[in-house]
């Protein structure tokens, strides 16, 4: 089991590396693989008292990448009436945002390179 669970990581792991290496990058589905490998985190985990250090930074990438994206809908479907202000107050939110995905993302890639 434990060869199928690490493919099903790396097939993830590798769709995210190929989304990352677009043009336009969709963090949206970006978003959806770390929740598959969140769930499978959690199912491995189930009868583990103390979270592991995978697990936490799996759900930290879902919190960004989740009110990324919550922005990203706000800004959609709001009528701003031409607020630059706000705007571009949002889209720094975003990529700040967008850089601490990038940093945990870097860093739970290195988590698995020890294991």
């Amino acid at each position: 089991i434990n060869t199928h669970i690490e493919n099903y990581y790396n097939k993830r792991l590798a769709a995210i590396d190929q989304i990352l290496k677009q043009e336009k990058i969709d963090y949206h589905k970006i978003r959806k693989k770390v929740k598959e490998l969140t769930y499978l985190t959690e199912i491995q985990d189930i009868h583990m008292v103390k979270q592991n250090e995978k697990l936490n930074n799996l759900k930290q990438m879902g919190r960004l990448l989740g009110d990324w994206h919550d922005i990203d809908v706000f800004l959609k479907e709001q009528s701003l009436n031409n607020d630059d202000i706000i705007t571009k107050y949002l889209k720094e939110k975003q990529n700040s945002l967008i850089s601490n995905f990038i940093e945990n993302y870097t860093s739970f890639i290195n988590i698995l390179d020890k294991n």
